[in-house]
């Protein structure tokens, strides 16, 4: 009997990995036996679900233990991973502080991020790295001695912790970037795992530049969060779904998808001023305007609930009162996909949704207004469409990028005139970034595993 311990921090990764058929592929023929290891506030939730499969095992990992260090060495290495995504996130620091302090960030991580460039450099940080503390992790690996590890974000703090203890203990380490902006905004990969799966070529060849990866020790998977969107059976019947979320069923609607007040503090304003266009032009009457609110962070509550135009429709269930203590179950998922499959058009703030927007060819637009407001470009959303994750998605033609409400509604036009408008653009979207459009990519994943664990 083999056993993998999988680490499962954050709703993105449970959405891949355990809303999927991975666990059923990873254990099939009784050989082997999984381990999750998730946030304790999270534990009685998946503990709960797998209650009576003796194949699976739910553990709670010392997530808080090294929490504040964590927090500190994973601010001072990013800042060394050299892309433009970095350089951008520094700029926008500069412009958001004042005085010295200005300054002296300015200047140190800057030159961080020029040290960066260097792989001398980033070796030196991870030799630091594992020097600095993971002993609470080690009774994981010795109560359940496992043949691998399986990191699914590599860089949360518990994917870290495990990976250091697995090093100590000998055992074999595999490592996923939880998603496509990962490799270049937030995971240095201070410990490199033995063989590292990727979603896409894109994905693949940042893993060489930045985490300095061997060719041979990387496998392209695909994004098994995307799987469910190739189940056709989710899909409901128009007038049943317009009835789900309260539309009459003789109106169209627009989806508004969040991106989080902590990310993009002019939504509600984007929001506002794009309700009342709507409202002010006739074309717009039988049109109603759905919002998403970002489920992991501030939203618009005052704007959307009194509005007979907006409707809101929220795709995720809280399970624990807390960041991060969200859940996409079975029935959001299906939600989620309803929600852009009827829409009209979609609109995002640089977000994965617009992979998700692709995927099903739908029309969709880029917010990248500040509302009222003309801010600088490193203070402004626009910075997230020049970032080395969303530059593909901008130069492939698949979407519109609306720089003000007046560019919002003349796409809006466009699209509701003739929606098959870039759909060349979408297509070339899900081809580079997707690949794989069988909805097999969690079993590709772990029949990988599976293969490195009989070598």
């Amino acid at each position: 009997m083999k056993t993998v311990i999988v680490t499962i921090p954050s709703a993105p990764l449970s959405q891949g990995f355990l809303r999927t058929d991975f666990l059923q592929h990873l254990t099939k023929g009784g050989d082997t036996r999984v381990v999750l290891l998730v946030p304790p506030f999270k534990h009685a939730y998946y503990a709960k679900e797998f209650v009576g499969r003796s194949e699976i095992v739910v553990e709670s990992a010392p997530y808080d233990r090294y929490k504040r260090f964590e927090g500190i060495a994973h601010q001072f290495l990013r800042q060394s991973i050299p892309s433009t995504t970095i350089y951008n996130r520094q700029m926008h620091a500069f412009y958001s502080k004042s005085g010295l302090v200005r300054w002296l960030w300015f200047v140190s991580t800057r030159i961080l991020w020029l040290l960066g460039h260097m792989r001398i450099w980033r070796e030196f940080l991870r030799l630091l790295y594992t020097l600095t503390p993971y002993a609470a992790y080690l009774p994981i690996i010795d109560q359940h001695k496992p043949d691998l590890i399986f990191a699914t974000t590599l860089f949360d703090r518990m994917d870290l912790g495990l990976m250091k203890a697995a090093r100590k203990r000998g055992v074999r380490i595999v490592g996923m970037p939880k998603s496509w902006d990962s490799i270049t905004s937030k995971c240095f990969t201070p410990i490199k795992p033995d063989y590292m799966l990727v979603q896409n070529q894109i994905t693949r060849a940042e893993s060489i530049t930045y985490s300095d990866m061997r060719e041979d020790r990387l496998s392209i998977v695909g994004i098994p969060q995307f799987d469910f969107y190739f189940n056709s059976s989710l899909i409901m019947p128009r007038d049943e779904w317009l009835h789900t979320i309260n539309v009459p069923h003789e109106e169209r609607y627009i989806l508004f998808t969040g991106g989080g007040l902590d990310l993009f503090p002019d939504e509600c304003d984007v929001l506002a001023m794009l309700h009342e266009r709507m409202m002010r032009d006739d074309s717009f009457k039988h049109v109603k305007l759905v919002y998403r609110p970002h489920p992991n962070y501030g939203w618009c509550v005052d704007v959307a609930k009194d509005s007979q135009k907006i409707v809101i429709a929220e795709s995720h269930k809280k399970v624990h009162d807390t960041s991060g203590g969200w859940e996409f179950e079975p029935e959001d998922l299906k939600f989620l996909l309803n929600s852009i499959q009827h829409a009209d058009v979609v609109l995002h703030m640089a977000s994965t949704i617009g992979i998700e927007v692709a995927l099903l060819d739908r029309p969709m637009i880029g917010i990248a207004s500040d509302g009222k407001k003309q801010k600088p470009f490193y203070l402004s959303s626009e910075r997230y469409y020049h970032t080395n994750h969303f530059s593909p998605m901008t130069q492939s033609g698949g979407m519109k990028i609306a720089r003000t409400v007046d560019e919002i509604m003349a796409g809006l036009r466009a699209y509701r005139e003739n929606s098959s408008l870039d759909k060349a653009g979408r297509e070339r979207v899900v081809r580079e970034e997707v690949v794989y459009t069988d909805g097999k990519s969690a079993r590709r994943i772990a029949e990988k595993l599976r293969e490195i664990l009989s070598v």
